[in-house]
Protein backbone atom coordinates (compact mmCIF):
# COMPACT_ATOMS: atom_id res chain seq x y z
CA UNK A 1 0.00 0.00 0.00
CA UNK A 2 1.39 3.38 -1.01
CA UNK A 3 0.33 6.93 -0.34
CA UNK A 4 -0.26 9.24 -3.29
CA UNK A 5 3.39 10.41 -3.09
CA UNK A 6 4.58 6.86 -3.79
CA UNK A 7 5.79 6.11 -0.27
CA UNK A 8 5.13 2.56 0.94
CA UNK A 9 2.97 2.84 4.06
CA UNK A 10 1.94 -0.81 4.54
CA UNK A 11 3.03 -4.20 3.25
CA UNK A 12 1.30 -7.56 3.54
CA UNK A 13 2.39 -10.92 2.13
CA UNK A 14 -1.08 -12.49 2.02
CA UNK A 15 -4.60 -12.16 3.42
CA UNK A 16 -6.42 -8.99 4.33
CA UNK A 17 -4.85 -5.67 5.28
CA UNK A 18 -5.80 -3.79 8.44
CA UNK A 19 -5.65 -0.12 7.46
CA UNK A 20 -7.08 1.24 10.73
CA UNK A 21 -3.81 2.98 11.68
CA UNK A 22 -3.61 4.86 8.37
CA UNK A 23 -4.81 8.44 8.06
CA UNK A 24 -7.83 9.33 5.95
CA UNK A 25 -6.89 9.88 2.31
CA UNK A 26 -6.21 8.27 -1.04
CA UNK A 27 -3.92 5.24 -1.33
CA UNK A 28 -2.69 2.92 -4.05
CA UNK A 29 -2.98 -0.82 -3.42
CA UNK A 30 -0.96 -3.29 -5.48
CA UNK A 31 -1.95 -6.96 -5.51
CA UNK A 32 0.38 -9.48 -7.13
CA UNK A 33 0.31 -13.24 -7.59
CA UNK A 34 3.96 -13.48 -8.66
CA UNK A 35 3.37 -13.27 -12.41
CA UNK A 36 0.72 -10.55 -12.65
CA UNK A 37 -0.08 -7.48 -10.60
CA UNK A 38 -2.97 -5.04 -10.38
CA UNK A 39 -2.86 -1.59 -8.81
CA UNK A 40 -6.01 0.23 -7.73
CA UNK A 41 -6.77 3.45 -5.89
CA UNK A 42 -8.75 3.39 -2.64
CA UNK A 43 -10.03 6.10 -0.34
CA UNK A 44 -10.00 5.77 3.44
CA UNK A 45 -12.55 7.89 5.30
CA UNK A 46 -12.46 8.41 9.05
Amino acid sequence: MMDMNGRVVKTQNHGSVNASELSAGMYLVRVSNGTESVTTKIQINK
